[in-house]
């Protein structure tokens, strides 16, 4: 039986090859490596030449002014050359139009898997170039044969407007929670792209309000430039916040285990990633989304609605020691349960296959 899966994304480029990744590329070397646990050959594509090895293949792909068209040669070259058992794409773009009719035509499996909230809300789809761009995307997902998505909303969504159904998977994990506890030298850590929707600006005026407590930024700079550089600017003009900017993996993960609490004070999300990096090392968080109550339900944060609240809910849980512990034993309850990446390996194979 042919067990290779093509992710058709460049993400796994920037995990493997470069110092700054994101929630998606973590996710994509997560589930390659899951893939590859169960004797699956993962393939992914690359902008560059790389050196192959006996875990991923990497596919390179031409490059030319005709972007339109050479989407549509490269997905039929690909697909025709590999014939890959399935095809896994993640979150909104243009190409999904001609992956969506080339695999259905190759009798090739294609699963979307949903990254953000809004890439099922028509017309908020986080997606560059023309309203063209948007209408093909929006095009493929009614030709799209299999869903995965993060939350409820993301699924009532998906069937409302496109009348399609899913298999509801929490982003997965694999990196080994820690044993014993860290030594916590931030109070408060921050992990997203420095857009303004993300709103940083909220941890640096909980730094002004609370010159006791420690803070910390991560984040690498996307299409607003002038943002990062105001948030980076406003930081270093307080002494108790720190600003990382973009950080491998590795480090990131390093100074989330050191930390007490996470933030999350986008506007929107999916399932952030950064949760399970926390909630990996038993760190509870308080956040401003809450993808399908799993925080509330299971007792592993404070969710908030506002600036005021936000910073009521890190004092509050950073001083009553004893709410702090029981969230802490409820994260490592709910984690061991719901994100083992076999787990939810099994269940896509059974959607797959149905």
């Amino acid at each position: 039986m042919n067990k290779t899966v093509l992710l058709w994304d460049y993400s796994l480029d920037r995990f493997f090859f470069e110092d700054v990744v994101d929630g998606i590329s973590v996710q994509l070397f997560f589930w390659s490596s899951t893939f590859i646990e169960h004797e699956w050959k993962v393939m992914a594509l690359t902008t560059k030449n790389r050196p192959q090895d006996n875990v991923i293949s990497f596919i390179k792909l031409k490059e030319s002014s005709f972007g339109f068209i050479m989407e549509w040669v490269n997905v039929f070259n690909v697909i025709r050359k590999f014939h890959p058992r399935l095809i896994i794409v993640r979150g909104a773009d243009r190409k999904t139009f001609p992956i969506a009719i080339l695999s259905k035509w190759f009798n090739i499996k294609f699963v979307f898997f949903a990254a953000s909230d809004v890439n099922f809300v028509p017309g908020k789809e986080q997606i560059g170039g023309n309203k063209l761009n948007r209408k093909l995307y929006q095009k493929s997902l009614c030709r799209i044969p299999y869903f995965v998505t993060q939350n409820k909303f993301q699924q009532s969504n998906l069937l409302n407007v496109y009348g399609k159904t899913c298999l509801m998977l929490p982003n997965i994990w694999r990196v080994k929670t820690c044993t014993e506890s860290s030594e916590k030298t931030i109070d408060v850590i921050w992990v997203a792209n420095f857009r303004r929707l993300k709103r940083a600006e909220w941890m640096v005026n909980a730094a002004r309000k609370n010159p006791n407590l420690r803070f910390a930024l991560i984040g690498r700079q996307s299409a607003e430039k002038e943002y990062y550089e105001q948030i980076e600017r406003d930081c270093s003009e307080l002494g108790n916040i720190e600003f990382y900017g973009p950080l491998s993996f590795e480090k990131t993960n390093a100074l989330v285990s050191q930390s007490n609490l996470l933030a999350c004070t986008s506007e929107f999300e999916g399932f952030p990633n950064t949760f399970l990096q926390a909630w990996a090392y038993t760190i509870p968080v308080v956040s401003t989304v809450d993808p399908s109550n799993l925080i509330a339900n299971n007792n592993l944060g404070l969710i908030v609605k506002d600036e005021d609240e936000f910073n009521s809910a890190i004092c509050r849980l950073l001083e009553e020691f004893d709410d702090y512990k029981e969230k802490c034993q409820c994260i490592n309850n709910y984690f061991q349960t719901n994100h083992s990446a076999n787990r939810n390996f099994e269940k896509l194979m059974n959607y797959i296959q149905e």
